[in-house]
Order: structure tokens, then sequence, then C-alpha cells
């Protein structure tokens, strides 16, 4: 055996064995989206979150596309809707989106039509002016205005009911 060989192992003996620093062994978190939540393209990984958030595509969509399972501790649905909570954002395209639109304000219907959908389809293919985006913005607002009043008067009706006459 070479001298330099004896040095080298003599010199690595007397550091401590992994085994000894780690008592438990373990091949570190693994999950079953590990596909889907690690990436070393930042893009891609960002055009999964997008897709994941996108409530066009419907979570059975989801599921195919990145092969995801619920289980027992992860819904897929409830992990979309958390989300999309959370955020508050709609996107316009794949870099630019409106922030403070919460599920309640993108939910609320007039007509049958979510509104603050329906005028982005309506617009669908094109660019958004400075004024269509300000406009957008209103909208989001005065649906929210309008929700808050609502809830003041549903909160005050019980009261109002006690006072109507009967014929």
């Amino acid at each position: 055996m070479p001298k330099w060989h004896f040095l080298t192992i003599t010199v690595y003996e007397k550091y401590p064995k992994i085994t000894d620093i780690f008592l438990l062994n373990s091949v570190g978190i693994v999950t079953s989206r590990d596909e889907f939540v690690i990436s070393t393209d930042r893009e891609k990984l960002e055009q999964k979150i997008r897709m994941f958030c996108d409530e066009e595509l419907s979570d059975e969509n989801i599921r195919q596309i990145f092969k995801l399972r619920d289980k027992s501790n992860w819904k897929l649905q409830d992990k979309r809707a958390k989300i999309r909570d959370e955020k508050g954002h709609v996107y316009i395209n794949a870099d630019q989106y409106f922030e403070g639109v919460t599920k309640e304000i993108w939910e609320y219907q007039i007509g049958g039509y979510q509104v603050c959908q329906k005028w982005l389809k309506d617009r669908k293919d094109r660019t958004l002016s400075l004024d269509e985006i300000k406009h957008y913005s209103k909208i989001v607002t005065a649906l929210q205005k309008t929700m808050e009043i609502q809830k003041l008067i549903d909160d005050i009706y019980p009261e109002v009911e006690k006072d109507i006459i009967e014929f």
C-alpha cells in the first residue's frame, strides 16, 4: 500500500463517521408532487403555478396535466381554492394581473354572469388600454362597495321586517 494511501485513511478515520452524526437514515422530504413543485427552470415553474391557479382549467384537467392525485391529507380542489383566496390575483396574461380581487368579488354575479370574468372575457386576445385597466379597477371597487352595502342591508333587515304591517 502506498504511503499516501495510509496517511489519507489515517486522517479520514480521525473524523466522526456519518452514522455517528446522523443517527436516523432519511432520504429527505419526498412527496408525490415533487415533479410538480420542483424545477430548475423558473419560467416553467411559474407557468405551472399560473396554470394551477387558473380557474378556467378544471381540477380534472390540472390532475391530468400534472399527474396529481388526492391523498388523505392533500386534496387538489382544496389547495387550488386556498391559493386563489390567498393571492387575490386575476391574471390577464402570463406576466400581468389585477391584485385584490377576492374570491367573493370574482364570483359576484349580476344577471347570471360573473361580472369580473365576463368583462375580461369580452376583451380576450387583445391588449387592454390604460383606460380599460382603470375601468376594470373601478368595477372591482364598485363590486366590493356593493357587497359591503348588501351586507349592511342584510344585517338590519330583520329589524325592518319587524315593523312591516301585514294586511
